[in-house]
Order: structure tokens, then sequence, then C-alpha cells
């Protein structure tokens, strides 16, 4: 029988697996291709700070929530909301939420392993220079070749089972072999290659222009649209609603302090999306290759082509896609158990089986 802090679907060991497991959710690819074009446009360091006051005072307060939701339960979501619906005497239209969360789960984790069998080619086209001396369109060509060609879809298909694998092996290992010990090792190694990186852009770009595009204050570009943009960024980039939140809050050990690890993550995924921001327009300065650009083409269009000039620039590619594999792989993770450990707690089948029944769901 598991004890008041252990569940049947699994538990964390170490008190701050909870806080890597978390920056590891809530470090996506809105933090590469979304927040940077955002600062640059909405007015710089006000935008910063409108996003904070965001996160603090409106995403932060639900994240705990929902934690101490699948906490006090120590089940997922659908089950951690019934529950809760049960014991409140609320209307029985709260249970939807469970259910819906991990539905939405499960889509996010659709394109997401989508994006992260891109992201892994692009390891490789980096490494074997593929983008030497490219231009946007040519790097435009080289996209469109791997994800439309009609000559090459087993290749895409390819790198879209490798990374998804990558996902499944974790998770079929288990919430303590695979999830927890992968995550204490992805996410901290992920930090260390963009600070090397980030080292790499203050050498070789011009440092100080990408803290005025992202830090310095325009309050003539900052209105009442970036306040919105502010808003909802701060509540995508949190995965909120998807049921990670409640199962990491099942998994923690009884030690973790869920409001103190949660502030630490909020700041610490602020701070990374400022770092990568920085870094970004530092080698982006002269060349205006990255103004106005955001979303997939920034990321795999602007950013090559961004970095095509720099000295051993094969390299530097292939480890800036190296750690947006490294971001997409932490959030495929926690996607994946929150699907999981709902399908777990729904049949009863074993770990395994139902890692392997979702994952081929996904693919």
């Amino acid at each position: 029988m598991s004890s008041k802090y252990q569940t049947s679907i699994g538990s964390f060991t170490r008190k701050s697996t909870f806080f890597w497991a978390s920056v590891g959710a809530t470090v996506g690819l809105a933090n590469l291709w979304q927040f940077p074009y955002l600062a640059s446009v909405h007015g710089g360091g006000l935008f910063v700070l409108a996003y904070l006051v965001c996160l603090l005072v409106v995403t932060l307060p639900l994240m705990v929530t929902e934690a101490a939701i699948g906490r006090h339960s120590r089940h997922g979501m659908v089950l951690a909301m019934d529950g809760l619906v049960k014991t409140a005497g609320s209307s029985p239209v709260w249970r939807l939420a469970g259910p819906l969360s991990i539905l939405a789960s499960f889509l996010v984790l659709s394109f997401t392993a989508v994006f992260g069998g891109i992201v892994v080619a692009y390891i490789f086209f980096g490494a074997t220079d593929s983008f030497g001396g490219a231009n946007a369109t040519e790097a435009t060509g080289i996209l469109a070749e791997l994800v439309s060609s009609s000559g090459r879809y087993r290749e895409f298909m390819g790198w879209h089972a490798f990374f998804l694998l990558l996902v499944v092996w974790v998770s079929a290992r288990g919430v303590v072999s695979g999830v927890e010990r992968s995550l204490r090792m992805i996410v901290p190694g992920g930090l260390v290659l963009m600070l090397g990186l980030f080292g790499v852009a203050a050498t070789h770009g011009q440092l100080a222009s990408g803290v005025e595009s992202i830090l310095v204050m325009r309050p003539e570009e900052f209105g009442l649209e970036s306040v919105q943009a502010a808003f909802f960024h701060a509540f995508f980039t949190l995965g909120l609603g998807v049921g990670v939140w409640a199962v990491f809050g099942a998994y923690s050990t009884a030690h973790t302090r869920l409001k103190r690890s949660l502030l630490a993550v909020v700041l610490m995924d602020t701070l990374i999306a400022i770092v990568v921001g920085v870094m970004m327009f530092s080698v982006a300065s002269g060349s205006g290759s990255l103004d106005g650009q955001h979303g997939f083409g920034l990321l795999f269009v602007s950013l090559p082509v961004t970095l095509a000039p720099v000295p051993f620039s094969q390299f530097v590619i292939a480890a800036v896609f190296l750690a947006v594999m490294l971001v997409v792989w932490a959030t495929s993770i926690a996607l994946l158990e929150s699907v999981v450990a709902w399908f777990r707690e729904w049949t009863g089948a074993p770990r395994t089986w139902s890692v392997i029944i979702v994952g081929a769901a996904v693919w």
C-alpha cells in the first residue's frame, strides 16, 4: 500500500528533482522562437517587466494550485480533479478539466515530437556544414525539402521516429530510473551548453546590441498590445492546462516546497528566455537577419543563416540545435508523463506497455 507521499504510478526520490523536471517542462520552444521577437518589438525591458509581472501575479498561482491538487491527491489530473470535485461538492462539469488537460497534453506532444525530429535532423545538417554560405532562400529550401519533399518523406519520418524513441525510452525506464534520472541530466546539461553558446555569442557578436534589443527600455514601443502579448505568452509558456503540474506534484517528495520551487522555476524560465534573446540578437547584430522574425522561420531559417558566418559555424550550428534538442526532449518527456500517468491509472496497465501504446498513438 502506498504511503501518504507515494503514488501507485511512481514518485520522485530527491527533493530537487521537482525543480529540474519543472524547468524542463517550462523551458520550451516558446522561449526560443517567440520571446526574443516579442521583447524586441514591444519595448525591450518594459516587455520583460510586464511579462514577469504576469508570470508572478497570474500564472504562478495557477501552477501552484495545479501542483497542490496533484500532491494532495497523489494522482494524475483526471483522478485528482474527480476527487476534488467530490470532496468540494462542486458541479460535475469541473471534472472535464481532467480529460481535457490530458487531451491537450497529447496534442501538444504530437506536434512537439515533429519539431523534435526536425531539430535532430538540423544537428546533422549543421555538423555536415549544410548551411555553409547559405542565404535565407537556400535555408528555406533545405527546410522545405526535408519536411515536404515526396522523395524524402522516409528520411523525415525516420528523424521523427528517432526523436520519439528517445522520449519513449526514457519514460519506459520508469519514474525514478527514467524520468527523474534523465531530467536531472538533460536539463542541467542543456543549461551548461546554452551558457557556452552565450560565451560564443559574446565573443564573436556584439553583446551590447543584444542587450539593447531585449533589456533596454523603449517606452515608445510599449502599449496595451504589449501587455496583452506579455499576458498570453506568460500563460502559454508555463505549460498550464496539460496536467504536467498535477502529475509532478503527485510525484514530489514530502520535503519539496512547491511554492518556493515553482517561484524558482518561473524566475529560471525568464532568465533563460532573456539569455537566449540576448544571444540571438548579439550574433545577428548588423545583419538584420532576425528583424521581425519569430516562430518556425526564426529557428529553422533565420538562425542558421545568422550563424553561418561565425567561425567554425558548422560546430556552432550543431551545438545550437543540440541545445534545442535537449530543451524539446525535456518538454516532451514531461508531456508524455502526463498522458502515461493517466493511462496507467485508467487501465492499470504496466508502465512499459502504457508508454509503448501512448508513444505509438503520438507517432
